[in-house]
Parts: C-alpha cells; sequence; structure tokens
C-alpha cells in the first residue's frame, strides 16, 4: 500500500526522466492529496480553453479530467 509521500516521491523520479505517473484508481481522499494527474503540463491553458469551448457547463466527466 502506498503512501502519499511515496507516490510523490516517485512522481518526481518519473517525471525527471521525461515521464509520467498517473493514478488510476485510489481511494478517493488519497487521489485528491496526490493528485490523479500528476503535475499539469506546458499546454495546460490550452486544455482548459478546448474544455471549455467543448464543455462549458462542465457536464463531461467532472473532475476527472486534468484541467
Amino acid at each position: 500500500r502506498a503512501d502519499a509521500q511515496s507516490v510523490r516521491a516517485m512522481r518526481a523520479k518519473v517525471e525527471a526522466a521525461g515521464g509520467t505517473l498517473v493514478m488510476l484508481a485510489a481511494p478517493e481522499g488519497f487521489m485528491r492529496e496526490v493528485g490523479a494527474w500528476g503535475t499539469a503540463p506546458k499546454t495546460i491553458d490550452i486544455m482548459r480553453r478546448l474544455k471549455k469551448a467543448f464543455d462549458p457547463d462542465g457536464v463531461l466527466n467532472p473532475g476527472r479530467f486534468v484541467v
């Protein structure tokens, strides 16, 4: 069983090597604490604008997408 500190440490190593660590399944509180998606990409602003354009009311997968 992973703890938040272990996940953050592993994510830092993975991201330093150019990869990503995405949490696919975990208890909801744990997922919120460590973040399912990891560090936001440099393109996050573009992603947010696209999400807003195609889903202005935020009804598609609320809380599940990185934006």
